[in-house]
């Protein structure tokens, strides 16, 4: 009897696809290949291509969202809640390095009702950022910066990441995680003689 096909198969199997030959260097028969699964236990789970991305992009927001809300309540100074922020961002990243990928540059891909819901779930992630700058600013913790402009700046270094980071190389991800946040925090932490 055939092993039934899971979607973890099919999506694990996308993600790598998308991830090295980009969306449209993908065909749902290459997908089905790389997945394991043949192509109708493929259109089991996903009417096309552009469902399973959509599928993908949804998924990997949603889950460094949670996580970094979660982390993030649970953090008791604006600095901490950052801090937790840049961990579970990063431990994803880590983790799931082709999700990333995927979301970061095949997004543009999706029809015009799925990039507006991505953009939702994208924009509760920079207001968790930006209210956490927004506190520690109005608590004196934080250089006075436009929240907006200080979100988009962590969130550019956290998702640029694939760009130049890889696990296997010389630098032990606790390094480079905790580079990134002496950076970042430091980058944003009120000093002495700073303007109200």
């Amino acid at each position: 009897m055939a092993r039934e096909t899971r979607i973890e198969d099919v999506v694990a199997g996308a993600v790598r696809l998308f991830a090295r030959e980009g969306f449209d260097g993908a065909s749902m028969r290459e997908i089905a290949k790389e997945s394991g699964v043949s192509k109708p236990g493929l259109y089991y789970h996903f009417a096309d291509k552009d469902a399973l991305l959509f599928h993908i992009c949804r998924d990997s927001i949603a889950r460094v969202l949670d996580a970094c809300s979660r982390a993030a309540a649970v953090a008791e100074t604006p600095e901490h809640r950052l801090r937790a922020v840049i961990a579970e961002h990063f431990a994803f990243f880590l983790a799931h390095p082709d999700h990333l990928v995927v979301l970061n540059r095949e997004r543009r891909r999706l029809g015009e009702a799925h990039r507006v819901e991505i953009g939702g779930l994208e924009r509760h992630y920079l207001d968790l950022i930006r209210g956490i700058l927004r506190d520690g600013r109005d608590a004196g913790r934080f250089r006075v910066l436009n929240p907006t402009v200080a979100a988009f700046t962590v969130l550019s270094v956290l998702n640029g990441l694939d760009a130049w980071y890889h696990a296997d190389g010389p630098l032990a991800p606790e390094d480079v995680r905790a580079q990134i946040t002496i950076h970042l925090i430091d980058g944003l932490t009120a000093k002495t003689g700073d303007p109200p």
